[in-house]
């Protein structure tokens, strides 16, 4: 087993220290570069092989298994950023079972795919919330969960990080939306409960109630009539709880007529 330590200086500037065989960086060695990078660590017939540390210039450092002169296996990446990977390496890119810890405390854990989340995961925020579902590509993408650190939660579909689909939106005791949502917000047909117990059934757009739609009082009436951006616009039947009936005509929910 070759043991003897040498030192070769190389015409770009880079410099190894460590052991050699046939020629060839071999065994334990440190290969310094001209950038200002070195890797120390494990060294087979030239490449990088076994269990190294390498860091570079930029400040990034990567500690852990290596093989064909890539990272490959488990190990520990410290991004320029300040951001971190500890997980599975394929080919020099996070690949299998990982956490991502981001530089503000935000973290990923679950599986990644050429070194982005992908399948089920979950994503904890510092500020509390918390999603579990499904990722694609890196970002939320079909059914999962989001827990907010107020209490709220969304249950539902996801299309790249936004609310898309059929879904649950718990805001707070009696309070919350079933229904479709588009690009984040309540779009399409819908049922919204207030936390004063009415109740509003009908379509939705951009987030507001636009469109035929019934609301339910507390005190038992009900209108049925055209919404525009949350308020009454157009025809109406006010249904009384009494069973009285009265069609009226609405401009930006005062009635007209």
């Amino acid at each position: 087993m070759q043991t003897e330590q040498f030192q070769i200086d190389y015409d770009n500037g880079d410099k190894y220290i460590g052991t050699i065989s046939n020629e060839k960086r071999h065994g334990k060695g440190t290969y310094f570069l001209a950038s200002g990078a070195f890797y120390n660590g494990d060294w087979v017939e030239g490449k990088k092989q076994g269990s190294g540390t390498y860091q570079y210039a930029s400040g990034a450092k990567y500690e852990g298994q290596w093989a064909n002169d890539r990272k490959h296996g488990h190990g520990t990446y410290i991004y320029p950023n300040g951001d971190g990977y500890q997980g599975s390496f394929s080919q020099g890119i996070p690949n299998g079972n990982g956490i991502y810890v981001y530089q503000n405390g935000d973290r990923i854990q679950g599986v990644f795919v050429n070194g982005k989340p992908e399948g089920m995961g979950a994503y904890a925020y510092k500020n509390g919330n918390m999603y579990q579902g499904n990722f694609k590509n890196g970002l939320f993408n079909g059914a999962g969960k989001l827990y907010y650190g107020h209490g709220g939660m969304y249950e539902g579909n996801w299309e790249n990080d936004l609310r898309h689909g059929k879904g649950v939106l718990i805001l707070g005791k009696d309070n919350g939306y079933q229904g479709d949502f588009k690009e984040d917000k309540m779009h399409g047909k819908g049922v919204y409960f207030y936390p004063n117990g009415e109740r509003f059934e009908g379509n939705f757009r951009e987030g507001k109630k636009n469109g035929m739609g019934m609301h339910y009082y507390t005190n038992g009436d009900v209108f049925d009539g055209v919404w525009h951006n949350d308020q009454r616009n157009g025809k109406g039947m006010l249904i009384y709880s009494s069973g009285k009936k009265e069609q009226h005509v609405y401009e930006n929910d005062v009635r007209v007529g």
